[in-house]
């Protein structure tokens, strides 16, 4: 399977940037760009696939506000982020579709 180039918060559509070349982080995220990046040299898939998860969620609480939440430093934002990345991302694994297709379907 390919790595996706978008994904969608909203009204909103995220350009998703594979790169091999490795920076401070394994992943970085520009809300107000509307785009990602992430590295995949040397990181295995599933790396990835947290990395990516991991830049999403940053995305959506910006567009959910965080930037005005005083409480919310940018040490606890990675913080939180760090600790919902694996279980959310968990998810979406097979062991888990029957949860995920209820949660999604339209009752």
């Amino acid at each position: 399977m390919s790595e996706p180039t978008q994904f969608h918060i909203g009204p909103h559509t995220y350009e998703i940037q594979w790169t091999r070349k490795q920076g401070p982080n394994w992943g970085t995220s520009w809300p107000n760009k509307l785009r990602v990046r992430i590295c995949t040299r040397k990181h295995s898939l599933s790396q990835q696939q947290s990395t990516l998860l991991h830049e999403y969620i940053h995305c959506a609480l910006h567009q959910a506000g965080a930037p005005t939440w005083d409480w919310l430093t940018e040490e606890r934002e990675e913080s939180l982020i760090r600790a919902m990345e694996g279980p959310l991302l968990e998810l979406f694994r097979p062991k888990n579709r029957s949860l995920l297709e209820w949660l999604t379907s339209h009752g």
